[in-house]
C-alpha cells in the first residue's frame, strides 16, 4: 500500500480511521485512501476469516458502478497490522454539511437526496445479497458537486457495516437521521402535509424505522405513505443488463422513479406477500388437519423474537402459519425444513474423515444460509449433521461445519473458546452425529451465516 500510493494530505481522522488525499503512482490519478480501524483506534486489525471476507467484499465493490457512488479502485488489508484500507476515486465538491450551515435543503431537494441514498443502498444490497444501509449518511461524508456537472451527489460506501454485527445496522435509522439533518427537522413536530408530503414519510419512519424495506421506503417517498399497501411487485426484464438508476438532482426532481426490484434480495419481503403466504399456509394446515394421519410428523423449529426457540407441529416441507407470522419467521421455518434435508445428505465416509462434501450438500448449506439471513439477530434452532470442526488461525473461534463449503451465505455454527463451555476435542467426538444447535443468527466475517453457540443448551446430540 505505501509503495503504490503517495500521500498528499490528511483529510479527516477520528476513531473509525484516517482519510488521505493521495496519488496512485501507477496511474497518476488523484485518489482517496481510507484506512479503517475496525475495532477502534486502539484495537487491532483483521485476522483470519475477517481478512478474507474484507478482500472478497472489496472485489465485489470494484464491479459496482453508480453515478452517486465513489468508484472503488483498490483495497485490502495492510500485511503488517491487518488494518483494512479502501481506495476510491477523487471527487471534487463540497460536503453537504457546509451547505447545511447556510440553510437546510428544500423539500424537493431533500426528497431527491433521500431517493438517491435509498437507490444506492438497493444496488449495494444486491451486491452483498443482504439488505442494509451500506452508505455513510452523515452530512460531512456526502459530497455535493457543482451545479453545472451531472454528478451532483456522491456517497461513501461504508465497508465497516459488513464487518460489524448485522443487528447493529439500525434498519433505516441512518436514512431517517440524514433526512432530518438535511431538512433541519430534527426533533420537530411535523404534519402530514409538511414539505409537500415529506413530513408524513418522516413521521412514519420515526414510528418504526425497522419495518420498511428499501423498496417500500422509496415507493412511499414518491407515492405517499397511505399508498404503501398497494405497492406493486416489480418484475425485472428478461435481460436486465446493467443497472441504470434514475437521474436525481439537487435541488429538485420532477419525475420520481418507480421502485427497483432487487433480483437477489430475500431478507425483507413486502408485508402483503407475507399476508398471502399466511393465508395459503393456513389453508394447507386445515387440509392437513382434516386428512387421516398414520404417524406424527417430525418437528420443524420456528424463530422466536424473545426467549429460546420451541418446536411446533408441522412436517419439514410445511411452514408454521400464525396471524402475526413475519417474513423473517417464514424464512426461518423454511431454513429449518431444509436443514432436515442437509442432515440426511451429510453422510461421512466409513473411515470417519470428512474430505470434500458432496456438491448437493454444499449447495443446500448455501440455500439454508440465505434463508436464515432474514433472521439475523434472532435465535434459531436447526437439526444438522456435524461434518467437521475447524479452529480459526488465532484459535479464538471454533467453527462447526456441516459440509466443506466456505462460500458466502453458507450456514455454519461458531463457538468462542474463551467461553470455556466446550473443547475442540469434545466437539470433534460428535463428527458424523446428528445435532440440534440453537443460538443467535449472526453474519460471520467470512461472509457466511452462523449460529452462535453461547451456552451449554446451545448444542444437543440426537441420541438416535
Amino acid at each position: 500500500m505505501s509503495g503504490r500510493y503517495e500521500i498528499f494530505d490528511i483529510l479527516a481522522q477520528d476513531g473509525t480511521g484516517v482519510v488521505f488525499h493521495a496519488e496512485d503512482r501507477e496511474t497518476g490519478r488523484e485518489v482517496v485512501l481510507r484506512r479503517f480501524f475496525p475495532f477502534g483506534a486502539d484495537g487491532g486489525g483483521l485476522v483470519d476469516e475477517e481478512r478474507t471476507a474484507y478482500e472478497i467484499a472489496v472485489r465485489r465493490l470494484m464491479s459496482v458502478s453508480h453515478p452517486a457512488l465513489r468508484n472503488v479502485l483498490d483495497g485490502g488489508t495492510d500485511p503488517v497490522d491487518g488494518m483494512p484500507f479502501l481506495v476510491t476515486e477523487w471527487i471534487e465538491g463540497r460536503p453537504l454539511i457546509e451547505r447545511l450551515r447556510e440553510r437546510p435543503l428544500s423539500p424537493p431537494s431533500a426528497k431527491a437526496l433521500i431517493d438517491l441514498a435509498l437507490e444506492t443502498c438497493q444496488v449495494l444490497s444486491e451486491t452483498f445479497k443482504e439488505e442494509s444501509v451500506w452508505i455513510e449518511t452523515g452530512a460531512d461524508s456526502i459530497i455535493l458537486g457543482p451545479s453545472d456537472q451531472e454528478r451532483q451527489v456522491t456517497f461513501w460506501i461504508s465497508p465497516l457495516r459488513w464487518l460489524g454485527e448485522a443487528d447493529s445496522r439500525q434498519g433505516l435509522r441512518p436514512i431517517l437521521q440524514m433526512a432530518e439533518e438535511a431538512t433541519g427537522w430534527n426533533r420537530r413536530m411535523l404534519s402530514d402535509s409538511s414539505g409537500e408530503g415529506l413530513g408524513a414519510w418522516i413521521k412514519a419512519l420515526r414510528k418504526d424505522p425497522d419495518v420498511w424495506s428499501l423498496e417500500q421506503a422509496r415507493y412511499a417517498l414518491h407515492h405517499g405513505v397511505a399508498s404503501l399497501v398497494e405497492v406493486p411487485k416489480a418484475t425485472p426484464p428478461a435481460n436486465p443488463g446493467p443497472i441504470s438508476p434514475a437521474h436525481a438532482t439537487i435541488p429538485a426532481q420532477t419525475d420520481p422513479p418507480q421502485p427497483i426490484q432487487l433480483r437477489h434480495s430475500t431478507n425483507w419481503w413486502p408485508w402483503i406477500v407475507a399476508g398471502v403466504l399466511t393465508v395459503a399456509a393456513l389453508g394447507f394446515i386445515f387440509w392437513q388437519a382434516t386428512r387421516p394421519r398414520t404417524e406424527p410428523a417430525p418437528p420443524v423449529v420456528k424463530i422466536l423474537d424473545n426467549g429460546p426457540p420451541a418446536p411446533v407441529e408441522a412436517a419439514p416441507e410445511e411452514i408454521k402459519a400464525e396471524k402475526e407470522l413475519s417474513p423473517a419467521e417464514i424464512a426461518s421455518a423454511r431454513a429449518a425444513a431444509m436443514a432436515e434435508e442437509v442432515a440426511e445428505i451429510a453422510r461421512l465416509p466409513e473411515d470417519g474423515s470428512a474430505g470434500q462434501a458432496p456438491p448437493e450438500l454444499d449447495a443446500k448449506l448455501i440455500e439454508v444460509g440465505r434463508q436464515l439471513r432474514g433472521s439475523i439477530g434472532k435465535r434459531a434452532r436447526l437439526g444438522v449433521r456435524l461434518y467437521q470442526v475447524r479452529a480459526s488461525d488465532s484459535g479464538k473461534t471454533l467453527y462447526l461445519e456441516f459440509g466443506s463449503t466456505r462460500e458466502p451465505d453458507a450456514i455454519c455454527a461458531r463457538y468462542r473458546t474463551d467461553l470455556g463451555i466446550f473443547t475442540e476435542e469434545e466437539l470433534k467426538k460428535h463428527i458424523g452425529k446428528r445435532l440440534y444447535i440453537q443460538g443467535k443468527v449472526v453474519a460471520d466475517p467470512s461472509g457466511r451465516v452462523a449460529i452462535d453457540l453461547d451456552d451449554e443448551d446451545s448444542l444437543e446430540v440426537d441420541p438416535g
